[in-house]
């Protein structure tokens, strides 16, 4: 060793929970065999083993050219606090000063209690390098797994720089439990493969997530990224997940899954997906089995998502965002954003509910929603100007408690407005404003103005066309009614009323059709 060196930092090792500790250094690899460190000049060998001082600390330079083996004990010298084996650092080097103080990243308690040891302590804990994570063309789905096994024990965001070589997930994938959230770092694309049929990254529990990364399945049936049994914060922020299998129209993974598994706790609370991409996926969203019995309320929240598939007419059965018959997805909401390359953009089956959508749909084989009879929800489409909106049977589905339903509504709009009611006695229709039950209901509004009618588009007969005020209900015909159900004080104007002629007739006796009198003639 030579005093010749410039050294600017002061390296420290500190254990403040080990006052007077004893800090025994040996080659890598040995427990027996030992190797010296250095005072602050670089010249000086310290003593082996260390002895820390009052506060757990020392001064500590190692030979840059050697690795080296930790093992820390009380001030005893017969419990061992810490051990960390084939440690490397850079303090001697004139032309690497910046690493000083690496030494100070000791193993924590959570990487104890999770029974990891890291391999690089020049980086702080739930850093993908102080365990050996680079990035490699093997697979490394269980370094990253023990990786989250660290930061499950009190929870936090484990940082995962980009590589040279992409993450390797392998076939296995990775699970993140609650409370942990991976998120890359820098502006470039931090990439993970996978080559399995299940899927990538898979959630389970509250607050998880992923961050600033981009995720590519190679299989034709591997899946991207799922979460089920969520609840409460969990996040999606700034995500790529892409199938490259070829050819495309042999497809068959999800991009975007979320679901409740057979004896999961439930999909509920709330979940925030932004600035997000499903690319190339026969089924960009899909969501199922959202505990329809219990009535979990389930918020999906999404901002600017950008759903494509592998091309119209491409993939036989392709679906941009698929909500199945089990699905309760009423909260569920998408605003900005595209769906295009299916042959479907947006399925609802027939049992299932939910999902308002404000986005551009385009370029699929059809750009029409299939949506199935319990289907509640909003779909604003731009740039066909399409709107929708459908509502379940109040009695099955009180989320809009919208008080005029008995039956399935169909509201849309394309230069006209128009509700479409239907029920077990055909279709009815009714348009305009209502307070409290409507006529459809089986009931008498408060207040209603509006059109109503007992078979579609037919609105000619007397009986189906009225305004209500109070309880009473006003209607145009060329006579009284003969058929329909009547209270009494309905008025029926004559359409066709002349000079001396009657103007109209009143129901003095409810029935149906009741019972109806001439009015006093009009003036001659």
């Amino acid at each position: 060793m030579t005093a010749s060196i410039p050294y600017l930092f002061v390296p420290v090792f500190s254990w403040p929970g080990a006052p007077g500790g004893k800090l025994h250094t040996y080659q890598a690899g040995s427990s027996s065999t030992p190797q010296t460190t250095y005072a602050e000049d670089g010249v000086t060998p310290n003593l082996n083993p260390v002895t820390l001082d009052s506060t757990g600390s020392a001064i500590v330079r190692l030979d840059p050219t050697l690795a080296y083996h930790f093992i820390l004990k009380d001030s005893t010298d017969t419990t061992t606090l810490w051990d960390a084996d084939t440690y490397q650092s850079q303090y001697l080097s004139a032309v690497n000063t910046v690493d000083s103080g690496a030494i100070s990243y000791a193993r924590t308690a959570a990487e104890i209690a999770a029974a990891v040891t890291p391999t690089n302590y020049a980086y702080p804990e739930l850093h993908f390098l102080r365990y050996g994570i680079t990035g490699s063309a093997s697979d490394q789905s269980a370094l990253i797994q023990s990786a989250i096994a660290v930061a499950a024990v009190n929870g936090g965001i484990l940082i995962a720089p980009k590589p040279s070589v992409s993450y390797n997930l392998g076939t296995t994938g990775i699970t993140v439990p609650a409370n942990v959230v991976i998120q890359g770092i820098g502006s470039e694309v931090v990439l993970f493969i996978y080559s399995g049929t299940g899927y990538a990254i898979d959630h389970s529990g509250a607050a998880n997530g992923l961050v600033n990364l981009y995720v590519q399945t190679s299989a034709a049936a591997g899946n991207g990224i799922r979460f089920k049994a969520v609840s409460r914060h969990s996040i999606l922020d700034r995500m790529t997940t892409e199938s490259t299998y070829t050819p495309a129209s042999g497809r068959t993974g999800t991009g975007f899954t979320f679901s409740t598994a057979s004896g999961d706790s439930g999909f509920s609370g709330f979940f925030r997906m932004s600035h997000s991409y499903s690319l190339g996926y026969k089924f960009g969203m899909k969501c199922s089995s959202f505990e329809l019995g219990s009535r979990t309320w389930t918020s999906i929240v999404g901002d600017q998502i950008f759903i494509v598939g592998p091309g119209a007419g491409i993939c036989a059965g392709s679906i941009g965002i698929w909500f199945d018959a089990t699905t309760n997805g009423v909260g569920s909401a998408i605003y900005g954003g595209t769906i295009e390359g299916f042959e479907v953009p947006i399925q609802i089956d027939n049992g299932g509910f939910g999902l308002n959508y404000y986005g551009d749909i385009e370029g699929n084989t059809s750009n029409t929603p299939v949506l199935g009879a319990s289907y509640c929800g909003e779909i604003v489409i731009h740039p066909a100007g399409i709107y929708h909106r459908r509502a379940a049977n109040a009695t099955a589905n009180v989320w809009f408690k919208e008080r005029h339903l008995n039956g399935v509504l169909d509201r849309e709009s394309r230069g006209v407005q128009r509700i479409t009611v239907t029920n077990a006695n055909g279709t009815e229709v009714e348009f305009g404003f209502f307070r409290g039950a409507s006529a459809i209901d089986g009931g008498t509004p408060t207040l209603a103005l509006g059109l109503h009618a007992s078979t579609d588009d037919d609105l000619a007969a007397p009986e189906r066309n009225w305004i209500i005020f109070g309880a009473r209900k006003m209607t145009w015909g060329s006579a009284a009614p003969t058929s329909g159900t009547w209270s009494k004080g309905d008025i029926t104007w004559n359409t066709g009323v002349a000079a001396a002629g009657s103007p109209g007739w009143v129901c003095t006796t409810a029935g149906t059709p009741g019972t109806w009198k001439a009015m006093a003639n009009v003036a001659a």
